[in-house]
């Protein structure tokens, strides 16, 4: 039987699971092949092209100027046909990459002003649901037209910028598109004393105002304060799942606020000192987090990624923890936990938490734990 005497769900199905550069190289083999193969190949592009970062490529996966202007007219060639069919769209870390660094030498450099080209692209595809990418800020800064091209969008779902300063939320608060979810990677600065994400000004800045009803996941890595500084009255009632990282400390009580709705909850840092009870949360129905949180609600599922280490804790901070840990367990009444093994914690289960039914051991301690417990208090051990 020959291969397109399927049916076209069937062919689907089987083009699904083949790579997109296979199917690229399907997409040539004949005319039958062409219009189907395509679309797998170009549902989602990534740069730096996949096929010319594997060991066996015969052409260096860095970035040049050729490569930008080719992909631009190809897309145009034969109508909006190809711009229909890109869904999502990847400029990952060495998108723009011209030369590697040596290790511990010289980093390495980048071009960002060869984004220009993807300008016309973007404004172009108008089902584009998807779009990622790594080092934003500099890249809307080298390639400007690229951020009124993205705001142009209608129907972006996804959106996920490594790299976010004050170019990329500016961007965000012109879009026409509303996403659903929203991953930020915001830029921080430090100096010996301390830490801060950009200069946002309250009233001239604004953090995601415009999807206030749309937004239903968000992931903010760094820049944890952002709500407290920018939108402090601001409500998302539809955010279900929010992650929170890299961060010294996080203030849940402003968190809550701006997320009252929240089911899913992912948090890796300490909760700040401006964090008193958590009321507000009544529907969670996941929690993963790497320090005791001052929840008041049941929790289904509940994943704790910390040990009491107490060989390693000095007695003030151990029992600090093992009372918080208590109080958490208590409060939320956990039907599955997740932990890591460890017979302080077993015991503290046991006292606090007799609604567990599913117990899930994690790992034992490493000395990754005590060397975050030692930073997170600043002992000698």
């Amino acid at each position: 039987m020959q291969l397109f005497t399927l049916n076209a769900d069937v062919l689907n199905i089987i083009l699904s699971l083949v790579n997109p550069y296979d199917a690229f190289q399907l997409s040539l083999t004949c005319r039958d092949a062409q219009p189907m193969a395509t679309s797998r190949f170009l549902e989602a592009v990534v740069f730096p092209l996949p096929w010319l970062c594997s060991s066996t490529a015969k052409r260096s996966p860095l970035a040049y100027p050729e490569l930008y202007e080719q992909f631009r007219a190809y897309m145009f060639a034969h109508g909006s046909y190809r711009l229909r069919q890109l869904k999502s769209l990847t400029l990952a870390e060495d998108a723009f990459c011209i030369q590697y660094g040596s290790q511990h030498l010289e980093p390495p450099r980048y071009t960002f002003t060869l984004a220009a080209p993807l300008a016309e692209v973007i404004r172009a595809a108008a089902d584009l649901r998807r779009i990622c990418i790594d080092q934003s800020d500099a890249v809307f800064d080298a390639a400007p037209r690229l951020v009124d091209a993205i705001a142009s969008l209608p129907q972006l779902q996804e959106i996920c910028f490594h790299g976010a300063g004050v170019s990329t939320l500016e961007l965000l608060s012109r879009m026409q598109s509303c996403p659903r979810k929203i991953e930020l990677r915001l830029i921080e600065y430090r100096n010996t004393l301390d830490i801060w994400s950009g200069q946002y000004v309250r009233g001239a800045g604004r953090f995601l105002r415009n999807v206030t009803e749309s937004l239903e996941s968000l992931s903010l890595q760094g820049g944890l304060d952002i709500i407290e500084e920018l939108e402090p009255e601001t409500v998302w009632p539809a955010v279900r799942e929010l992650k929170l990282a890299r961060g010294p400390m996080v203030n849940l009580t402003a968190m809550a606020n701006a997320f009252p709705n929240l089911r899913r909850l992912h948090v890796e840092y300490p909760p700040s000192i401006a964090t008193g009870s958590i009321g507000q949360w009544r529907e969670l129905d996941f929690v993963c987090t790497m320090h005791p949180l001052p929840l008041q609600h049941p929790v289904r599922h509940l994943k704790m990624n910390w040990v009491f280490l107490g060989k390693y804790l000095p007695t003030p901070q151990r029992e600090a923890v093992v009372n918080s840990t208590s109080l958490m367990l208590r409060y939320t009444q956990p039907v599955v936990l997740e932990c890591n093994a460890c017979k302080s914690t077993y015991s503290c289960i046991a006292r606090n938490a007799s609604s567990v039914r599913f117990l899930g051991i994690t790992g034992a301690p490493t000395r990754g734990h005590v060397d975050e417990i030692e930073q997170l208090y600043r002992i000698d051990i």
